[in-house]
């Protein structure tokens, strides 16, 4: 039994030396470009810094239909209220160490509603699935038209078709799954099996691009409330957005992708934006994420309360057998 403890503390102590270190190294960045800009409070148009933060709670919202789809896909029928209390309360899970609170999170709630723990981790498996297929395809005219060439840096220049073969990869839900389950095996836990309806599958992927691009649009208008960038740059914004999101969910030591995705983002955006900007723009982008997903979450929260009282986590209602 000493082995396993000591490697689980060593891997434990590991990660937060990682993010510890990747945190201090960003927000020395961040800190060092902040220092060149006059007070905030004269910077920031505020006006496109809320149509940022309107189009980044829209985009949150839009996991309910998400949700809502992958259930179709695997025919299920839960309550009305599931997939909207999962989406709108699960996501703050990733603000945990480690990388499936959120996942294990939205299991749980799944649960509550009387849905089998093996079909819950479908539906949350093939959420992840259709979002890494809206990335790869939202990535498509990148790659072709051979824009990811415009960094001097070979890394960065052969990270966005990196990611786009990944996400490409990981978007079929069969493939998606096996490389959990094998994770899972590792761990003690059973296998899922995919079997997903190919109609809802490919809605629940059309919605997961359409919430990338206001995703995308949230981090424009954002960039654009600290620094003149032009409209022909919105692309560029919500791909870089999206390669940098897509690595800091895989960045196993960061909760959230706290850092890697703001480290990132610093390297593939400094010539269209300048750096004390483009700090104060990151920096401005994570708080509204943090609030908005933290305020949903009390609103899925207090919608279960008031309408599904049966399924709420304080009432005796044991789910067995299922």
């Amino acid at each position: 039994m000493t082995l396993p403890i000591l490697h689980t503390g060593i891997l434990r102590a590991l990660k937060l030396a990682l993010f510890l270190a990747v945190l201090v190294y960003v927000g020395r960045e961040l800190a060092a470009r902040l220092a060149a800009l006059p007070a905030i409070a004269t910077v920031v148009a505020y006006p496109q810094l809320f149509a940022g933060a309107a189009l980044a709670t829209a985009a949150s919202i839009l996991y309910v239909p998400i949700y809502g789809q992958m259930q179709r896909a695997l025919a299920i029928r839960p309550s009305p209220l599931a997939p909207a209390v999962v989406a709108l309360v699960s996501p703050v899970g990733k603000y945990l160490p480690g990388k499936v609170a959120s996942l294990l999170g939205a299991i749980w709630i799944y649960r509550r509603f009387g849905v089998s723990a093996g079909t819950a981790t479908g539906i949350t498996l093939l959420t992840g699935a259709a979002n890494f297929a809206a990335v790869s395809l939202l990535l498509l005219p990148f790659i072709a038209s051979g824009a990811f060439q415009r960094y001097d840096s070979p890394w960065l220049t052969w990270l966005f078709p990196g990611v786009w073969v990944g996400g490409l990869v990981l978007a079929f839900p069969r493939i998606f799954a096996n490389l959990l389950n094998r994770v899972a095996r590792l761990a003690g836990r059973p296998a899922v099996a995919l079997v997903p309806r190919t109609a809802p599958y490919l809605s629940g992927v059309a919605w997961s691009g359409f919430q990338l691009v206001l995703m995308g649009g949230a981090f424009w208008f954002v960039a654009r409330a600290v620094s003149p960038v032009a409209v022909a740059d919105w692309y560029l914004l919500t791909v870089s957005l999206m390669v940098a999101g897509t690595l800091g969910f895989f960045a196993f030591f960061a909760p959230a992708g706290i850092g890697v995705r703001e480290g990132l983002l610093l390297l593939l955006l400094r010539s269209v934006i300048g750096d004390s900007e483009l700090a104060l723009a990151l920096i401005l982008l994570r708080v509204n994420q943090v609030l908005i997903e933290g305020l949903l979450a009390l609103v899925g929260l207090v919608l279960w309360r008031l309408f599904q009282q049966d399924q709420w986590p304080g009432r005796k209602r044991a789910l067995k057998g299922k």
